[in-house]
């Protein structure tokens, strides 16, 4: 601060520039203190649209609460008005009641008065045989619907065959394929008739458990679809449990239907417990004419079903290799399909062996799982029936099994393992249901 003997030492003109500089100072430092209020104006602008907004929703929610509460409330009243005629027509039919008791009243002093008997021993009998004859044959249960979209088919195909479709249903079709001779397609049954074409031969993996439901339609499947070839091959894809079915048609409508009733046959099979798929790593060049695998060696002299050489014709330039000519598969003959048909349909032996009543409780299991399982691991279909002894009384069962001759023998040593009975011959009554065929079979 300027001290009083400075004031009086300056001029005139000094302190009214001196006073000058001081008013510009305070017009100055009040200039920026009003500018500042201005900021507080948009504060407050800004404060008072969000209240207005804030009331606004406020608002909207205490009318959609209010008309809730109203809605409620109205469907309150009528349940009570419904409750409310409910108990006046309640009061009304009082006289209804009362006569409808009184009915009933009588209905039960007749059922009093009456005299009768129920063999409650031989209802519960009729009801065991029942279960029993359930459990013993579990193939008549659980069948599975055919579903064509759920129906995953397996095909053996050339490895350069399908490769375009492939492609083209990429997320739909699954080619497995290891650098072979042959691939595998695994094509749901929707998509087989894209996918085949116009194409006459269809080459199908099944597994072998299903070879002999399909054998018995075998012939009549023959006439009704017109195939010139339904046959499976002699042995099983190496390392695998699953069988080439060769199908040759000329109508590819007809093929569809043939092989919408194969699979038919199959979804109604129990599902076989080892399921071996085969894979084509597994590829195996010495054993292609066994189980109707692809050569990828040209054939040049084609081999007949007599083992007969065909000759060239020199007046005819060779054929390009086609798989589906049968060029190394030739068609066979009709006596030929009929003994395949024997092959799908092994010589049906059927054994019984006669057990108690415990043994049978034993042989069943807890809700026949034990016989289910046995039937899935053996192959042979069991089930156990009465045997009246002298008596009359029913105090044994009979186990009858049926099938091959190996599943036959397989059953019944499981059987006498599990309980455990004496392997003796003199129990068993064996009847062979084709012996006829059997022989034909041989002389084949």
């Amino acid at each position: 601060m300027t001290s009083l003997n400075e004031f009086k030492q300056l001029t005139p003109e000094e302190l009214l520039e001196k006073r000058r500089s001081t008013l510009l100072s305070r017009t100055q430092t009040a200039r920026t203190q009003l500018d500042s209020l201005s900021l507080l104006d948009s504060s407050y602008d800004t404060c008072r649209q969000t209240l207005r907004q804030w009331r606004s929703q406020m608002l909207d929610q205490i009318n959609t609460a209010h008309e809730t509460s109203l809605s409620e409330l109205n469907n309150a009243y009528e349940q009570l008005n419904r409750f409310r005629s409910t108990i006046i027509n309640l009061l009304n039919e009082q006289d209804t009641i009362d006569h409808s008791f009184s009915h009933i009243e009588s209905s039960l002093n007749t059922l009093r008065n009456a005299e009768f008997t129920f063999d409650f021993d031989r209802a519960s009998q009729l009801e065991g045989d029942l279960q029993l004859l359930k459990l013993s044959n579990p193939q008549r249960q659980h069948l599975r619907s055919f579903n064509k979209s759920n129906t995953k088919c397996r095909l053996l195909v050339p490895h350069d065959r399908y490769v375009s479709d492939v492609f083209f249903y990429n997320d739909l079709i699954t080619r497995i394929d290891c650098q072979t001779a042959e691939c595998i397609l695994v094509c749901p049954f929707d998509l087989l008739s894209e996918l085949l074409g116009n194409d006459e031969e269809v080459r199908i993996l099944i597994d072998q458990t299903y070879l002999p439901s399909i054998g018995m339609q075998a012939q009549r499947m023959r006439m009704d679809y017109d195939l010139l070839l339904l046959q499976p091959a002699q042995e099983c894809c190496p390392q695998s449990s699953e069988r080439v079915v060769r199908i040759i048609c000329k109508d590819a409508v007809k093929l569809m239907l043939c092989l919408e009733e194969i699979y038919t046959i199959c979804c109604q099979q129990v599902i076989p417990v080892s399921f071996i798929p085969y894979i084509p790593i597994n590829y195996n060049r010495t054993k292609i004419h066994l189980y109707y695998g692809y050569s990828d060696i040209p054939l040049v002299n084609p081999v007949s079903i007599n083992d007969e050489t065909t000759k060239q014709n020199p007046l005819f330039p060779p054929q390009s290799t086609n798989y589906f000519q049968l060029s190394n598969n030739p068609i066979p003959s009709s006596s030929s399909q009929q003994h395949f048909d024997r092959v799908l349909m092994p010589v049906s032996i059927r054994q019984t062996l006669p057990i108690t009543d415990m043994q049978a409780g034993a042989l069943l299991g807890p809700k026949g799982e034990r016989i289910q399982q046995l039937q899935r691991e053996t192959g042979a279909i069991v089930n156990i029936s009465d045997m009246n002894d002298e008596n009359g009384d029913r105090r044994k069962r009979m186990v009858n099994v049926q099938g091959s001759q190996q599943q036959v023998n397989n059953a019944l040593q499981a059987i006498r393992k599990l309980l455990m009975i004496n392997n003796s011959d003199d129990d068993i009554v064996g009847d062979d249901l084709t012996k006829k065929d059997a022989g034909k079979i041989q002389k084949i």
